[in-house]
């Protein structure tokens, strides 16, 4: 088992049992991973709130040789992006992003100019005037 740090960018998550979370992150070293995010929907944990969609986060994970899911067992919020998450069209647009990430990119396959890309994104819609049709 091998202890990775990361820097990296919430783009799903998925709740299993009743405290826990599988996470899948796009990061700057390793590219899009997986990992298991355990006690982290308990409401007394702070930590529950990082790790919501957008979020950018500094952490250390756990994984074991030719096992695609890790745990993460330390993380800090670099940004939470939640300005994003009350605007309905900008959820919209960064959560697409994120889907076309997630569908379109390989487990443990470093790709440092996407990553560049989603923060500018991010910062780009979030000091975005919303002029949208309807």
């Amino acid at each position: 088992m091998s202890k990775v740090q990361f820097n990296g960018y919430v783009i799903r998550g998925i709740s299993t049992g009743e405290t826990s979370r599988i996470v899948t992150l796009f990061t700057l070293e390793y590219g899009k991973i997986r990992c298991m995010a355990k006690g982290v929907k308990k409401s007394a944990t702070k930590e529950g709130g990082a790790l919501e969609l957008f979020s950018f986060l500094k952490g250390t994970i756990y994984k074991k040789e030719n096992v695609e899911l890790g745990t993460i067992s330390s993380f800090d919020i670099i940004d939470s992006h939640s300005e994003i998450t009350v605007e309905p069209f900008k959820y919209g647009y960064c959560s697409a992003l994120c889907e076309i990430i997630d569908k379109s990119l390989n487990i443990d396959q470093p790709q440092p100019e996407i990553f560049d890309t989603i923060g500018s994104y991010f910062k780009y819609i979030h000091k975005a005037d919303r002029q949208y049709a309807p």
